[in-house]
């Protein structure tokens, strides 16, 4: 405590403000961007897609009973609601034949679903 006060006695001496570095430090917005394995060859050639939301992979049973797997990235702002976006929950009406899961935890995440 006492090097608190020290500290802060220190810094109005020297006429530095504290009030100008934290209303900075808010005001920088804080951009993070996932790179996603992308199968979508019209939207990303290169087999990968850059978001600022979620990857997504979800497998589909096709109607001769093979399956489809497909990768992709989801925006932010199509992620609603945030918390539990529809797009990366499973309906229980087409579970049988299409699943799909989403991640943020890293490049590349849905590579590991």
């Amino acid at each position: 405590p006492s090097h608190t006060m020290i500290l802060s006695q220190d810094l109005i001496h020297l006429n530095i403000p504290l009030v100008i570095p934290l209303v900075l430090l808010f005001c920088i917005p804080i951009t993070s961007s996932l790179t996603c394995f992308c199968t979508d060859q019209s939207l990303c050639p290169a087999s990968k897609c850059v978001t600022d939301g979620q990857c997504r992979v979800f497998i589909k049973k096709r109607a001769d009973s093979s399956t489809q797997h497909g990768y992709q990235c989801i925006d932010k702002d199509k992620l609603f609601p945030p918390e539990r976006p529809f797009n990366c929950e499973n309906s229980k009406a087409v579970v049988h034949r299409y699943k799909h899961q989403c991640c943020d935890t890293g490049n590349y995440c849905n590579l590991n679903l």
